[in-house]
């Protein structure tokens, strides 16, 4: 059975067997009542278990569609790799490592990624596709010029976040000793987020990064008119 995201998980039992109705038949009764046509083909998705003398049992989490068209939005944008056709491929709800996320923010920037990698980091290997999007984002003062870069650690909530406003020029809200708490109630002020986290040291999945990616986007002209105070943590 496929993965599900586990944040919120609704159970529908439906009131009829397999036997009395075909699989067709099934889905045109989902898509009718229970959501919008637009996700029949998202709803395809899903795994149902089929039972001939039981009632069918279907696990939805509706988590899964946000970030979903989340990731279809990024990939219509270029920012990520497209599998509008395979969104298992997407990997929602997997952690993100470090090096996946300088190219995301790098391509929500549009600033200019240099193909050739000058080897500024002892573990990145100047050879491979992230290495071009590590030393943009060093350049463009995103993340501290350190020794090493740590590509394959997973990131946190807040580490993401931070990159991801930093990416479109987004100001801070508040500036006080707690840079993490800044960066998430800067997110939640403007609607990126739709409720506050203090879980800041958890791993983000990417299904999360492409859900805030895609806010900000939606949101940018109202949140630069805002304004605030950009601050000089560096990861």
């Amino acid at each position: 059975m496929k993965k599900i995201l586990s944040s919120l998980l609704l159970i529908c039992v439906l009131p009829f067997t397999t036997s009395a109705l075909s699989e067709d038949e099934v889905w045109m009764s989902l898509t009718g009542t229970l959501i919008n046509e637009d996700l029949e083909d998202d709803f395809r998705n899903i795994d149902i278990v089929w039972d001939s003398t039981e009632p069918i049992s279907i696990d939805i989490s509706w988590d899964l569609f946000p970030a979903l068209n989340a990731a279809n939005f990024l990939a219509e944008e270029g920012i990520i790799v497209d599998h509008k056709d395979t969104p298992e491929h997407y990997e929602l709800d997997e952690e993100i490592q470090r090096q996946a996320v300088m190219k995301i923010v790098m391509k929500l920037s549009w600033k200019n990624i240099p193909d050739a990698c000058r080897g500024k980091f002892s573990d990145v290997d100047t050879t491979t596709w992230p290495c071009k999007y590590i030393e943009a984002a060093l350049d463009a003062w995103y993340i501290a010029d350190n020794d090493t870069f740590r590509p394959f650690d997973k990131i946190t909530m807040t580490e993401a976040m931070k990159l991801v406003l930093k990416s479109k020029g987004i100001q801070k809200t508040q500036t006080t000793s707690n840079w993490q708490e800044d960066y998430m109630m800067t997110a939640y002020e403007y609607g990126i987020i739709d409720e506050k986290y203090y879980n800041y040291n958890d791993n983000a999945s990417r299904g999360w990064i492409f859900q805030i990616a895609t806010a900000t986007i939606e949101k940018e002209e109202e949140i630069i008119e805002k304004g605030g105070i950009i601050s000089d943590e560096a990861l």
